[in-house]
């Protein structure tokens, strides 16, 4: 006679196996087993899905995305931080970035929404509807960037344009080595900005040509949206494919100029390991990543509403940072290679070149100044050929930014039932107007401080991002299971461990100049002694066992969330699609949530010391202060009144599912 309870076990599918082995009830596995099929049938009816505006294919997607990415941060910092921490010594920090924080946000903005199909108001307001104020916090900061980044590329225009003249009005052809740098620099600040002393404290005047140069910019963004993807994954294939041939285009020139070597050497032939204990490179290099990926701008969220559910998502995240991080490698050369040869002709030291190696200051003054000593019309060809390529670099993130704000505003009810071309129509003319403001004098002034208040607010965002998910969502049901004090055992120990480590380590780096040794034995070490003291606890007080008790009150909602995406993400014709792996939720969970924490508490804190930002009058900082309350209110109003945004819900039901019962 047969064994009924081994044809019970014979029968159980992967998810009553986890729960056999944790011990859970016969009577929870039944329930699971009922749950799991209205599950089954919830993905055969969604699998299908194929949004109404949708990319041709999966390089369009991609593409879009890695246009998005490499903006001109990756031509004009990137590098600039190579210079200013011992060469290739800073790839060190800034690899482990990518792979530890990069990659798990990128990762988690784009599972969410191709899963949900819908950009981020809707897709965290399916993990909980009070989520729904990240998105529209992001939809505030897209807007406050691509007001004033649409400005730098109209100055780029400018350029462009003053390219065909001969000479060119920056030209340092002829002139002595010590004015090689004043004269494109004067001619950039005074007669293209119009600054002076008077802006600081005045509107100044109005730069007319800047304006109609960003003018060109917003006509090009609404030119490439107003169809929608289909229009936008057909440019994308020029708007990103071009500029990587011009960079090579430019590459080889820069090889064959007389001092490039000395460049290369500064880029990756020095390598000054001593940096790394300096606790600032791993700061930069993490933000380098954070921003640069346009983590919290909600891009990759709103792109990746346009994909089928079961594309392969997690491959295309990874592929995404690594094609943007490569392409900020070999940028470095296109900067360094030319450096090194402005450097031979000048005869200044690398030292004295350091103002003009980064920022706005390497595209309009060191690098349109070093392409104007070649001799005859060559020069023109190859500054052409550079702003066109800054054009090109800046309209792939001008209208990535904007697909953001459009995204998100169409799930707020006040927008919902405005037609798409109408709803582009407002926010570029919005967009156009904000921007105005950069067009008088002091427009530089305005456009530094800004950028620095609204920073903070995208670190915030992606705290806020890591946080929920690791740290909210199903946190109910776990206590449920493990108990209300084991929970909190855990959650006040990680609590004091990440303060321990963001007070003494701020402390530490305010007061001493001993180096990250002193800093990981003054904060990390009793950060991690802490924590682990949570961790013991947790166990101790489970109701469900020492071990199983931590794993649960640990991992419990994040691996709830990894089924649930795993199983419509790779379900069909995705079966063979790379999965979310544990360690990616644990990264968001107790790497990336208390990171992104440190990194803004390092921003306040310097903030506090310097009385603001950058030693701007009380107005500037005034306007940077309301920039970031406005976003901080809009992400509160989602939390206060969630009903502002329609969510179309996706995951499957508690009641349903059972995800309480879930222990892996």
């Amino acid at each position: 006679m047969d064994n009924p309870e081994e044809k019970t076990t014979t029968a159980l599918n992967p998810t009553e196996k986890k729960l056999q082995q944790s011990g859970i009830p016969d009577e929870a596995s039944q329930a699971v087993e009922v749950g799991n099929r209205d599950l089954d049938d919830d993905i055969r009816s969604d699998n299908d899905i194929i949004p109404d505006d949708t990319w041709g294919n999966r390089w369009e997607f991609i593409l879009a995305n890695v246009g998005a990415a490499i903006g001109l941060g990756n031509f004009w910092r990137f590098p600039f931080l190579a210079f200013d921490y011992g060469g290739g010594a800073f790839f060190i920090p800034y690899i482990i970035a990518l792979f530890t924080t990069g990659i798990p946000l990128t990762l988690l903005e784009m599972t969410l929404s191709q899963y949900c199909q819908q950009a981020m108001c809707r897709s965290f307001g399916n993990l909980n509807e009070r989520f729904v104020g990240m998105g529209i916090a992001a939809l505030w900061i897209c807007f406050i960037i691509v007001t004033y980044y649409s400005v730098i590329i109209g100055w780029s225009n400018v350029y462009l344009i003053q390219s065909f003249y001969t000479p060119m009005p920056w030209s340092a052809r002829g002139l002595p080595p010590s004015e090689m740098i004043t004269v494109p620099s004067n001619y950039f600040y005074d007669d293209i900005l119009h600054l002076n002393d008077a802006a600081v404290v005045e509107l100044g005047e109005f730069v007319w040509f800047l304006f109609l140069g960003t003018f060109v910019v917003w006509a090009a963004v609404f030119l490439i949206l107003f169809k929608g993807v289909a229009v936008v994954g057909k440019a994308v294939w020029f708007t990103v494919l071009l500029p990587v041939f011009t960079l090579v285009v430019l590459i080889i020139y820069g090889a064959t100029l007389d001092g490039a070597g000395d460049g290369v050497v500064k880029y990756i032939g020095t390598w000054d390991m001593s940096v790394l204990e300096n606790g600032q490179i791993w700061v930069d290099a993490f933000g380098q990543i954070f921003f640069s990926l346009g983590i919290s701008t909600g891009i990759m969220s709103a792109f990746a509403s346009h994909n089928g559910r079961q594309q392969n998502i997690v491959q295309d995240g990874i592929v995404v940072a690594m094609l943007n991080s490569s392409f900020s490698f070999v940028a470095g050369f296109a900067v360094f290679l030319v450096a090194g040869h402005f450097k031979y002709e000048t005869g200044l030291t690398w030292d004295e070149l350091q103002g003009v190696l980064g920022g706005p200051s390497l595209i309009f003054i060191l690098y349109p100044s070093a392409l104007s000593l070649t001799s005859g019309w060559w020069g023109n060809v190859m500054c052409i050929l550079f702003f066109f390529t800054v054009f090109m670099l800046g309209i792939d993130s001008a209208f990535a930014l904007t697909e953001s704000i459009f995204g998100n505003l169409r799930e707020v009810r006040l927008f919902d039932r405005l037609g798409p071309l109408p709803l582009l129509a407002f926010i570029v003319t919005a967009c156009m107007a904000l921007a105005t403001l950069y067009c008088f004098g002091w427009g530089l002034y305005l456009l530094d401080v800004v950028d620095a208040y609204i920073n903070i607010g995208l670190l915030a965002v992606g705290f806020t991002e890591a946080f929920v998910v690791g740290w909210v969502y199903k946190r109910n049901d776990a206590a449920e299971i493990v108990g209300s004090k084991s929970m909190l055992a855990l959650e006040l120990g990680c609590l004091g461990g990440f303060l321990a480590f963001a007070t003494i380590g701020i402390s530490v780096g305010n007061s001493t100049d001993l180096g990250l040794g002193y800093l990981a034995l003054a904060s990390i070490l009793p950060a991690l002694a802490i924590i682990a003291i949570g961790f013991v606890l947790c166990g101790t007080f489970s109701q469900v066992g020492f071990m199983k008790g931590i794993k649960t009150a640990s991992y419990h909602g994040l691996g709830v969330l990894i089924f649930d995406l795993n199983e419509v993400l790779t379900r069909g014709t995705g079966k063979d699609n790379w999965k979310l792996p544990a360690i990616w939720g644990l990264a968001l969970k107790f790497f990336v949530t208390p990171l992104v924490a440190f990194l803004l508490a390092l921003k306040f804190n310097k903030f506090g010391i310097d009385s603001g930002y950058g030693g701007y009058i009380m107005g500037y900082q005034a306007f940077g202060i309301v920039v970031l309350l406005v976003c901080a209110a809009l992400g509160f109003a989602g939390i206060v009144l969630p009903q502002i945004v329609t969510v179309e819900k996706k995951f499957p039901e508690t009641s349903k599912r059972h995800p309480k019962q879930i222990v892996v």
